[in-house]
């Protein structure tokens, strides 16, 4: 009779679970909570759930437009270049069985990270590859397929179940008596509410909703405790907990309403994220919590319709949001008061807490629109990655060992190699839409329009690589060096991020052939700009011609390792090394090939240190 009237239920479904839970609910001698669980499905459908499932079907309630099923780490899932609009598209077994991918391009693989099936995401997956199962999106929404008040005892139901959650989760169920029939409510639950989900589009919707209103709203406790289910993506959770409730995150995203909502309140929580990783002290804490994060993040990111939206929404200012995140965790390295290059001995780069962050910044920059729109729209988002890499830039300082051999061979040299590679990644999106900055709406943009933001760009790099040379050389009034660099007794770094950013900026110039003598603002204006730019590559160069000499032995391995490594490896040999030859390149343009050639011959010959060979006595 309760199940029968809806008015009752729906005016008094916390009633009506209460005595469910005191009734069904387990003791010691049951330490399970499947009956009382049961008795939620049957409030939920109506009846008894294998006949109202029937019944729902043969009415065509049952529908899923999309897959969204869920797997862990290690499963088997497929790819298809044929079919998938992007590299990390993937589809579950079952629907690439119930599809037909004859004559594709397809490959299966154990998934890394676990992922979601993208079978009818038409954002993800071209809707020729959609199985029998899962035609796509259509006009209708997703709840017309039930009746009103099918809807209401369906959301009450799953609203308590979520509050019932929250309670078991947040509640000390030790000490409070009513509480502690929830001590093991947690899991199950979460794997109640997944099931829910599963049935068809419209429970999706009524569960999310559910979720969404009593699991992620931001509230606190008496004593503060902030009580979000997306606060630190469940790290503080049993893992066994906390990968049930990203799993849920992921199933409930294929619904339009949660998603857009959940987006917004992931952005909320997302700076809190750091708070947490930088408390982490062990590598596999940190990989435990980057799983955590990548899981959501990587489905969040690559919907391409919602990121353009949010991307330009006051409320979302996604890229904004990952950003000075990215930025709060290096600063935690910072060398001492605040000051930078950051110490790549510290937790925040030899642990690579920052991983996560660059890796997702990069993702969201990889759509050419959102690139655009921070060159072209943006200039204040422009100015805190500059900030960023300046972070990075002439990081481990070195010195030419004299005397004895060094005792103690330092690692840093790695932290520092990874977290250049890893910053300049989100270099490369930025850099490949330089040569053409539209904005939303423009086709086409006039040459000097274009050239204008061009050069606008390239002022904001200059304007900060004239800061970096404050920091990193002796200058004097008139904006030149004070002394003659000795690199045989001088500290050196050879991590220059915002030298190798102009000179991948002006590289796109040259290959679609702008003019760059006209866009480098600072070429007839500013001729101590453009000594002072080359200083620090030239005096690499000349450090890795002493290596090749053997003047830097008494420094270990680890050092001539790192010379080889940056003449070999093949992504800074491209950034890197030959980034570094296009600015002394560039100054030659700029200066005249004999200024260059005089500072060169300075930094490769310190006075009274080495001689050149024209000049040997016989």
């Amino acid at each position: 009779q309760v199940v029968a009237d809806v008015d009752v239920f729906r005016r008094t479904p916390r009633l009506l679970l209460a005595l469910l839970l005191q009734l069904r609910a387990p003791d010691a001698a049951r330490p399970q909570h499947g009956e009382f669980l049961r008795w939620c499905s049957w409030l939920l459908l109506g009846g008894d759930p294998a006949i109202r499932l029937d019944q729902l079907r043969a009415s065509g309630a049952l529908m899923s437009r999309m897959c969204g099923s869920v797997w862990e780490r290690g499963s088997i899932a497929y790819r298809c270049a044929t079919c998938g609009t992007s590299p990390s598209s993937s589809i579950c077994v079952a629907c690439f069985q119930a599809g037909d991918h004859e004559g594709h391009d397809f490959q299966i693989y154990s998934s890394g990270f676990g992922g979601c099936c993208d079978c009818g995401n038409e954002s993800a997956w071209r809707k020729e590859g959609f199985c029998s199962n899962h035609r796509g999106r259509t006009d209708a929404h997703a709840l017309d397929v039930l009746p009103k008040e099918f809807q209401e005892r369906a959301g009450a139901v799953c609203g308590e179940v979520c509050r019932l959650l929250m309670q078991s989760l947040w509640g000390d169920v030790s000490s409070q008596p009513h509480l502690r029939r929830l001590a093991r409510f947690p899991q199950p639950a979460i794997e109640w509410l997944r099931a829910s989900a599963n049935y068809a589009d419209a429970f999706r919707c009524v569960v999310g909703a559910a979720v969404m209103d009593r699991c992620l709203k931001e509230r606190f406790l008496s004593d503060g405790t902030q009580t979000s289910l997306l606060f630190q993506l469940g790290a503080h959770l049993p893992s066994a907990i906390a990968d049930q409730l990203i799993n849920l995150y992921l199933e409930l995203l294929y619904d339009d309403d949660f998603r857009q909502r959940f987006i917004h309140r992931f952005l909320v929580e997302y700076p809190r994220l750091a708070d947490h990783m930088l408390e982490i002290s062990s590598k596999d804490e940190k990989k435990i919590y980057d799983d955590f994060i990548n899981r959501v993040t990587a489905q969040l990111w690559n919907m391409p319709d919602l990121m353009r939206k949010v991307v330009r929404e006051d409320d979302g200012d996604v890229v904004a949001v990952v950003m000075r995140t990215l930025a709060r965790v290096l600063e935690q390295a910072a060398s001492g008061e605040g000051k930078l290059p950051v110490d790549c001995e510290k937790p925040a780069v030899s642990l690579e807490l920052y991983w996560s962050f660059s890796s997702d910044l990069y993702t969201i920059l990889s759509d050419p629109d959102t690139a655009r729109y921070v060159l072209s729209e943006r200039p204040d988002l422009v100015t805190i990655y500059l900030k960023i890499l300046q972070m990075s830039q002439n990081v481990d300082l070195f010195e030419r060992k004299r005397g004895a051999h060094v005792e103690m061979e330092s690692q840093s040299w790695t932290w520092a190699l990874h977290l250049e590679l890893e910053l300049f990644r989100s270099v490369e999106p930025l850099v490949s839409v330089f040569p053409e900055l539209r904005r939303a709406g423009e086709e086409e943009v006039e040459e000097e329009e274009l050239r204008s933001r061009q050069r606008h760009i390239l002022r904001l790099v200059e304007c900060q690589l004239q800061l970096s040379f404050i920091d990193a050389l002796d200058i004097t009034p008139d904006g030149m060096p004070s002394r003659s660099y000795n690199v045989m007794s001088d500290p050196l770094s050879m991590h220059l991020p915002l030298h190798r950013l102009y000179a991948a900026l002006v590289h796109q110039l040259v290959m679609s052939g702008q003019p760059v003598r006209e866009l480098v603002t600072c070429a007839e204006k500013d001729a101590a700009f453009w000594h002072l730019l080359v200083q620090q590559p030239l005096r690499i160069q000349a450090f890795l011609a002493h290596c090749q000499a053997g003047l830097w032995v008494r420094n270990g391995r680890t050092t001539l390792h790192k010379a080889l490594i940056f003449r070999t490896h093949f992504l800074l040999y491209d950034h890197a090394f030959d980034g570094d030859l296009l600015l002394l390149q560039l100054a030659c343009l700029m200066l005249g090939p004999g200024v260059v050639m005089d500072a060169a011959r300075r930094c490769f010959f310190p006075a009274g240190v080495l001689i050149p060979p024209d000049k040997r006595s016989a």
